[in-house]
């Protein structure tokens, strides 16, 4: 995640980031689960009971979906055991918290970009979907969707979300009808929605 590097750079000079379809608040939901089930550990779980595994010290060390994964239902054990998106949103007491902070709202703009499927929560490589506009699902609920100016980063400012924000620094929009390769693959959604924030 370009977030993340910007975060952990003291020295960047990064200007602008653009991230697409990104898992800022993390990855839940029976389709995306589905996608992983070729790794052979994962077959014997749902995706409702995935988090057993993806928060143990082993899950957490070697994949980078464990990192990832947020049920909304075991929310205080994503804060407990997660050692990396829990750290980066500053939903811990990291001692890195205030030096990620200070690099995240060094920046001159952040532009977070998703799109919105025809159908469910799926765009092909993130779900929830609204997941890459920092919306998520409300603690404790797996259906409640919860905007991003509610959450809890952004109303604690835990990483600088709300600081860029109230700056006129952060760009959050969620597109109907693109895919999660489209952000990519596709020109016209580059010229349209991704270039205006680079020139």
């Amino acid at each position: 995640i370009c977030r993340i590097l910007a975060q952990y750079m003291d020295d960047h000079r990064i200007h602008t980031i653009v991230s697409l379809a990104g898992p800022q608040l993390g990855v839940y939901g029976s389709d995306y689960f589905s996608a992983l089930r070729k790794v052979p550990i994962i077959e014997r779980y749902t995706y409702e009971d995935i988090y057993e595994f993806a928060y143990t010290e082993l899950a957490q060390k070697t994949l980078s979906v464990a990192n990832m994964w947020s049920d909304p239902v075991h929310h205080d054990e994503f804060v407990r055991k997660a050692t990396f998106l829990a750290v980066y949103n500053g939903l811990t007491s990291n001692l890195g918290n205030a030096a990620r902070r200070a690099n995240f709202v060094r920046l001159e703009k952040a532009v977070f970009l998703t799109g919105i499927p025809s159908q469910g929560d799926w765009d092909g490589g993130l779900e929830p979907y609204f997941s890459g506009v920092f919306d998520y699902f409300a603690d404790g609920n797996r259906t409640l969707r919860v905007p991003m100016k509610s959450q809890y980063v952004y109303t604690a400012d835990t990483f600088g979300l709300r600081t860029l924000d109230e700056a006129g620094k952060l760009v959050t929009d969620a597109v109907p009808n693109i895919s999660h390769r489209a952000w990519v693959a596709d020109q016209s959604v580059f010229t349209q929605y991704i270039l205006p924030h680079l020139v």
